[in-house]
């Protein structure tokens, strides 16, 4: 993977990583692949947002967004799409404060 600073007009500062092999597709498996200057966080797998062990998306004011292979889910249907268990379940909505 490569790692990528972009600054805009007004001085923010994204970063955002991609393939090496491919650096037109956003992509990390260790961490968000896009993280924008307010602390925002998107998780990119081969140029799809996606996270399999939490929210693919991460607002700086705390809300979340759940997907998986490019396409947003309510929480409870991204837990059947991922096929998580009820442990698993349970230790997400309490770590992401969900009810």
């Amino acid at each position: 993977m490569s790692q990528i600073k972009k600054v805009d007009m007004a001085g923010k500062v994204t970063t955002l990583w991609v393939r090496e092999d491919k650096p037109h597709i956003i992509h990390r498996t260790d961490g968000p692949a896009i993280i924008w200057d307010d602390g925002s966080e998107f998780w990119y797998y081969n140029g799809a947002m996606m996270r399999m062990d939490g929210p693919a998306v991460t607002y700086a004011d705390g809300r979340t967004g759940w997907c998986y292979k490019g396409r947003e889910y309510s929480f409870d249907n991204w837990c059947i799409k991922t096929k998580k268990k009820s442990q698993d379940i349970l230790h997400l909505k309490l770590k992401y404060k969900i009810s």
